[in-house]
């Protein structure tokens, strides 16, 4: 399956997406409501689109520069990026890494502490444990898990879908019939998608067997739409509490708890457990692959899996400082921050001098 055209260049490069995307994007629900749901329920869907548009472009201008220079690790592509300014994005995006991190932790601590009653702490620390223990094992293991996680949360979300909508369809119908559309979701929608997409230079590795442009673009098309499958999932879900979810602090959860079976939320707490640290590892990933070619380069060798698990390890305890902020205060924080500092060193670039490359390159 790994040289299958479905492998290399929807399925690999879609999970590994909604993976990296899927602890701080969804893991607790509060993401969607702050930038998609609180829009309404017609607001909220046009929200989606605009995040689902922004992503297939961003998708699209980063791997196909990727595929045309070779550069399939973070730094030798913000090389050709960015020149001699690749040291601002450097900077950036480990702080976002960390900051990501800690939205991982902290959103794993509070599920746990909601469903097993330990504290955010031990929750948060099992997170970073699960990352850890993968990245020491390798790519293929992450990319196996990612696979595995990815298909559970398919299922999962199929079902939940069912569920409301055979029995909650009319509180959903009302709240589309009775909420006017408001389109400042379209902006919101877009600052999420690029504060989100910053990170892509770190996903290089799951496309790495990209041939084409056609490839490439059917790449970016299938990864944006798994994307935001969650999204409207949970969007839709949530429409049948609306507005009371908007103050809920794990909305996901809360729903879940109140309309579907004890077994189904045991089921869903672990798969979201478990994709919560898989953020992680696809971000952790794509820094250890990079430091790979780096010691490669220098001592002719890359480094051990103790070297990986050491690496990660040390990331993951500075991101539990910033997960003592906790979920709510961190997501607000986390993209007002990286939304304005990601756009000025990375996504002006992208868009002016990537896509030039990117032409000139063609015409040549």
């Amino acid at each position: 399956m790994a040289s299958s055209y479905f492998s290399r260049v929807i399925l690999i490069p879609s999970t590994v997406f909604l993976a990296a995307l899927f602890g701080g994007a969804y893991g607790s629900g509060r993401e969607v409501v702050e930038f998609i749901s609180r829009h309404g329920p017609v607001g909220g869907l046009i929200a989606i689109i605009a995040i689902a548009v922004t992503y297939a472009i961003c998708l699209f201008l980063v791997y196909e520069m990727a595929r045309m220079f070779r550069a399939w690790e973070y730094r030798g592509f913000a090389n050709h990026l960015l020149g001699k300014a690749k040291i601002l994005y450097e900077i950036l995006l480990m702080i976002g890494l960390l900051l990501g991190l800690a939205i991982c932790a902290s959103a794993g601590g509070a599920i746990a502490k909601s469903y097993f009653g330990v504290t955010e702490l031990a929750g948060g620390a099992g997170v970073l444990f699960i990352i850890v223990g993968l990245i020491f094992f390798g790519r293929k293991i992450v990319e196996d898990s990612m696979i595995l996680s990815v298909s559970a949360l398919g299922l999962i979300l199929v079902y939940l879908l069912y569920v409301v909508l055979t029995n909650h369809g009319a509180e959903i119908g009302t709240a589309f019939g009775a909420t006017p559309m408001v389109t400042d979701g379209i902006g919101t929608g877009m600052k999420y998608a690029l504060t989100n997409c910053g990170f892509l230079p770190l996903l290089l590795y799951s496309v790495v067997d990209l041939k084409s442009r056609k490839e490439t673009a059917v790449t970016a098309i299938t990864a944006a739409v798994a994307g935001v499958i969650p999204a409207i999932a949970f969007h839709l879900t949530f429409m049948m509490s609306y507005p009371e979810i908007v103050d809920q602090q794990l909305p996901t959860y809360w729903v879940i708890e109140n309309i579907m079976p004890a077994a189904f939320l045991g089921v869903y707490v672990l798969v979201v457990f478990v994709l919560v640290a898989q953020t992680g590892v696809a971000l952790l990933q794509g820094v250890i692959e990079s430091l790979d070619k780096l010691v490669h380069s220098r001592r002719g060798r890359a480094m051990s899996r103790i070297g990986h698990a050491s690496i990660s390890g040390i990331s993951v305890v500075l991101a539990s400082v910033f997960a003592s902020v906790g979920i709510v205060e961190l997501i607000i924080r986390v993209y007002g921050f990286l939304s304005i500092s990601f756009f000025v060193v990375f996504f002006v670039p992208l868009f002016t001098r990537g896509a030039w490359l990117i032409w000139r390159k063609t015409s040549a």
